[in-house]
């Protein structure tokens, strides 16, 4: 596994530049696994339309991108070249998200309504009930579980890690678990590459620095916190690296949840790596 980690959410640049990388790492390095830094609810319908299930549209991916941190240009035209490459070769690349976003909780169970829905060619009567229970926000998830695990229809339309994935999900509904984030998308991650990862095949993970790096940056009071990259190095050790995406000067896109604005980056300090680097005057530089 090799994560991209991002220093600055929103900025075009870094986006277009992670997403470069993963292309060469799926048609040189055998890469079949791709995770990002969005919610995995939304990628399961994301994931449906680079396989190319004709029951899964552009329009479906465009109408949650407000739910993700990445750059909507960037973004769609790489599910685009994805499902394009999916098209033409039998081995086929696997796009799911890792972040259990629980500050967007109806939009989980938006997404897994639609998920189901679309996949309901036959109008189970079945699904369609449980589609219903799922979007009253007055159903926890423990009211839920029984009745999708149950569900007879759902092992015929939905693959085995699908199910996996959206049992996970449905588990925490009604449980406020935004103070353990990182642990839950390392869970996420691990569950993904158990269930779609081949052997002999490698994953790309892009999300921010402070998620997949070996230490965390966030500081929470009372708390020891762990990154997702720390987990991850943990159980994976020498199979699990991580490299910084970092910029030096330029603009990004910032968001406090109301308002959202492009603003410039902070000039980084003389002391920073950033401004070492930028000595040598050149667009990119690799070390």
């Amino acid at each position: 596994i090799l994560a991209l980690g991002e220093t600055s959410h929103g900025t075009e640049t870094l986006s277009q530049k992670a997403f470069s990388l993963m292309q060469e790492r799926i048609i040189k390095h055998n890469c079949r696994l791709v995770m990002m830094e969005f919610p995995m609810e939304y990628s399961l319908l994301v994931n449906r339309y680079v396989q190319g299930d004709e029951h899964f549209s552009i329009a479906d991916i465009s109408e949650f991108i407000q739910t993700t941190s990445l750059q909507s240009s960037p973004f769609i035209s790489f599910i685009q070249w994805l499902r394009d490459f999916n098209e033409r070769n039998k081995d086929k690349v696997t796009l799911l998200g890792f972040d259990p976003k629980e500050h967007f909780p109806f939009d989980k169970r938006v997404c897994l309504c639609k998920l189901l829905c679309n996949l309901n060619v036959k109008h189970y009567p079945s699904v369609d009930t449980l589609c219903v229970k799922i979007m009253d926000t007055d159903m926890e998830g423990k009211y839920i579980l029984p009745i999708f695990e149950k569900n007879e229809e759902l092992k015929e339309m939905l693959l085995l890690p699908e199910r996996t994935l959206i049992r996970y999900s449905i588990e925490g509904w009604g449980e406020d678990r935004s103070s353990i984030r990182d642990s839950l998308m390392a869970e996420v991650a691990e569950l993904s590459v158990d269930g779609f990862l081949s052997s002999g095949k490698t994953a790309t993970f892009y999300a921010h620095f402070g998620h997949v790096g070996y230490r965390s940056s966030y500081i929470l009071c009372g708390f020891n916190y762990h990154s997702m990259g720390e987990i991850l190095k943990n159980r994976y050790a020498d199979a699990y690296a991580c490299i910084a995406l970092s910029a030096f000067q330029g603009s990004a896109h910032f968001s406090n949840g109301r308002v959202s604005k492009i603003l410039p980056l902070q000039k980084a300090p003389v002391s920073s790596i950033e401004y070492q680097l930028s000595r040598f005057r050149q667009d990119e530089v690799y070390f």
